[in-house]
């Protein structure tokens, strides 16, 4: 065996790390959780969605569905958290 020779796992996480592929892999994790979490109606209502340094955003223009979700944002990131196995998601922020 060879001095330089790596595992194809390690050698993948040392190049997400590298590249920044961890961060873009957790927000697409968490932008997934929280389609798979919130019912087809309120999906429809986010018009749309990212995240930022750890906090998911939600730009709602209807007032009402806005308000649906105000209430649900705590119960919604710890089930997010708890789909991605660790907590990763800071926040839930309404637009």
């Amino acid at each position: 065996m060879r001095g330089n020779t790596y595992r194809a796992d390690d050698l993948l996480a040392r190049l997400a790390k590298a590249y920044g592929w961890t961060d873009k892999f957790m927000e697409f994790k968490t932008k997934d959780a929280f389609k798979q979490l919130v019912e087809p109606a309120m999906l429809a209502a986010v018009s749309r969605m990212w995240v930022k340094e750890r906090v998911l955003y939600l730009d709602i223009p209807h007032a009402a569905a806005k308000s649906d979700m105000q209430y649900r944002l705590g119960e919604l990131k710890e089930a997010i958290n708890k789909m991605l196995g660790h907590p990763y998601l800071q926040a839930l922020a309404l637009k």
